[in-house]
């Protein structure tokens, strides 16, 4: 009513929220976990020893952590650019990351900070990561297959929840599952070479025709 005064207790509110006297709410978001009993008093105006105190409790939960990694599983031919990728944490999570090579040589499940990840990323694999856009691009340098967990981690205030996706990139090389010729005796109809069990191969013949047929193993 117009004809109170209310007082708050405002030191006991959470973190990053207030008490909005002319509207007489509370306003903010809440940066730290925690339950807050927090003691409201309305006194009606010119009325002694009439005070009612009540006691408001906000109850901060964690926030939520989430990750998500966008063109990911990407196969590659080796030597081509792979199609940049984004990795989006939760607005107040902090982006760290981690691979099997990191565990081996003893770095903790938490991962490394993101400017190591794009130390690493470029040392160990050819790609470029910016710190800026969380994005991932380049030209892989080797064969094989990319597996680095992200991992969105909220601070101790926030809760400490965690997510992660694991970054993968499969870069092949097609040019080594192409069939050699290796022996090809006339008047037979058998072809040795090598090459991938199931890959096609077209013979040319003397007098033009072709014939094709897959590459069987033994």
């Amino acid at each position: 009513p117009a004809d109170t005064t209310i007082t708050v207790d405002e030191g006991s509110l959470p973190p990053g929220v207030r008490y909005n006297a002319d509207t007489k709410t509370f306003e903010g978001t809440p940066t730290r976990i925690g339950t807050y009993n927090v003691t409201v008093t309305v006194a009606p105006t010119g009325v002694r020893n009439n005070d009612l105190t009540k006691t408001v409790t906000f109850h901060v939960t964690a926030l939520p952590a989430s990750i998500d990694i966008s063109n990911n599983n990407q196969t590659i031919q080796l030597g081509t650019e792979m199609t940049a990728s984004v990795v989006t944490p939760n607005q107040y999570g902090e982006l760290r990351g981690l691979d099997a090579i990191l565990e081996s040589v003893g770095n903790n499940s938490s991962g490394i900070t993101e400017r190591m990840i794009a130390q690493y990323l470029l040392g160990q694999y050819g790609l470029v990561y910016d710190t800026n856009t969380h994005t991932i691009s380049g030209t892989p340098t080797k064969t094989g297959q990319i597996r680095f967990t992200f991992k969105s981690v909220n601070s101790f205030d926030l809760g400490s929840n965690t997510a992660e996706e694991t970054f993968v990139l499969t870069i092949v090389n097609d040019q080594s599952r192409i069939p050699v010729i290796t022996a090809a005796v006339e008047g037979t109809t058998t072809i040795t070479g090598t090459g991938v069990d199931g890959a096609t191969i077209t013979v040319t013949l003397p007098d033009g025709t072709e014939k094709t047929a897959q590459v069987v193993d033994g």
